[in-house]
């Protein structure tokens, strides 16, 4: 897919025309699929909030107030705007 090799870090809702939900969620990293059959989105972001802090990863700079919102309002934890 196209879209996946130019995703620095993302999570992917695979799902065919007709279907409602989604076939299988899956966790991008550097244009490479590393995870699949997440169920859901829910479960994808937690899974990828700690890929992004155990392998020590930057949150993409376009999506650094998202990240950020996301683990401070839905995380409950502190965060350091820089």
């Amino acid at each position: 897919m196209r879209i996946i090799e130019k995703t620095s870090k993302g999570i992917f809702m695979l799902k065919g025309r007709a279907e409602k939900e989604p076939s299988d969620v899956v966790i991008v990293l550097e244009a490479v699929i590393v995870l699949q059959d997440l169920h859901n989105l829910a479960f994808a972001t937690v899974v990828l909030f700690g890929l992004l802090y155990i392998l020590n990863l930057k949150y993409p700079r376009k999506l650094r107030y998202t990240s950020e919102i996301l683990q401070k309002v839905i995380m409950e934890e502190e965060v350091l705007f820089i």
